[in-house]
Parts: C-alpha cells; structure tokens; sequence
C-alpha cells in the first residue's frame, strides 16, 4: 500500500497507533509494517498519555522513521492551548520529530493565538 500511495518526491505519512492490537482510525502496526513509509501521525490528544505513545512509537520504529505529533489545539474540541508549548516539549523529548495542530481550521481566535505564539517561539 505504500510504494503504491508514493509519488515521486513526496512523503507518505501513515497514521497509526504502535500497539499492534490498537483499532479504529488510527490503527495498530507491527514495525516492519512501517517500511518504506516516511513515518508516521499520533494522535497526542490525551496530554498525560502523550510522551509515552510518542516514547513508545521511537523505539518500535524503524529507523529514520518521522514521527509526528499531532497536538490538540482547540479548546472547543477539549484540547488546552495555553498548555501547547509543555505539550510540544514533552513529546519532543520523548522522540517526535514533528508537530501538527488538531485542528488549526477550526482554531477560534484565542485558539490560534496560542498557536501561533507556539510556532513564533519554536518551542
């Protein structure tokens, strides 16, 4: 599925969970699953439980894997802006080696001061 989902020069991102028996949208893996891909998307929405899935998924991937984190952004959907760069830390440390913002589009204006204060800082 992914050499045929990959066009030339373009990554190919899956979104997955690194417990093998995870159901649902972002489904389980088993690391060799991953070969081939350019990494893969977590959904880091429980701040408590975010290092670890990200923790987790570095050390089950293959190497030169991307993961990226994506961050819940919107308090309207229960994330914590004012909270984005602890969370942007955390899963840095724990191994990501990119973020998204869930869901930047839906962003009310507090919302995306937030955010955009993450991205200014770079934290």
């Amino acid at each position: 599925m992914i050499a045929a989902a990959r066009a030339p020069g373009k990554p190919v991102y899956l979104h997955a969970h690194p417990d093998p028996r995870a159901m649902g949208a972002n489904p389980g893996y088993e690391p060799a699953a991953l070969a081939g891909a350019t990494g893969i998307v977590l959904s880091c929405w429980d701040p408590r439980a975010a290092a670890s899935l990200v923790s987790r998924a570095a050390e089950t991937a293959p190497p030169g894997t991307g993961i990226a984190a994506s961050l819940l952004a919107v308090a309207g959907l229960g994330g914590d802006p004012a909270t984005l760069p602890a969370q942007a830390a955390a899963v840095g440390a724990a191994g990501a080696t990119e973020l998204r913002l869930y869901h930047a589009g839906l962003a009310a204006a507090p919302d995306l001061a937030a955010i955009g204060a993450l991205c200014t800082t770079g934290a």
